[in-house]
């Protein structure tokens, strides 16, 4: 598996303002993130990344996930990366 993040600035600006994830060159779909939108390249602003991303992080309980007492459904039926309870 090959990842890459890119970060690109377009037009005449030489900041950074938008993101995407390419997996085994294919774009990665951010619509999920808060404040990215449905979008062809999968670019996402930067500034509305990063705000989705900290939102994300604080709705991650990491110790229960690593560390609860839980039993992983079959089939699988995990999508955002937190055990069913």
């Amino acid at each position: 598996m090959n990842l890459v993040g890119q970060v690109l600035s377009c037009g005449v600006s030489k900041n950074a303002t938008h993101i995407r994830w390419i997996i085994n060159d294919g774009v990665v779909p951010l619509e999920g993130i808060k404040g990215c939108g449905r979008d062809k390249d999968g670019m996402c602003r930067m500034d509305a990344f990063i705000k989705g991303m900290k939102e994300k992080i604080g709705e991650v309980d990491y110790d229960f996930s690593c560390n609860g007492n839980y039993t992983i459904p079959v089939p699988d039926l995990i999508t955002d990366g937190q055990p069913v309870v």
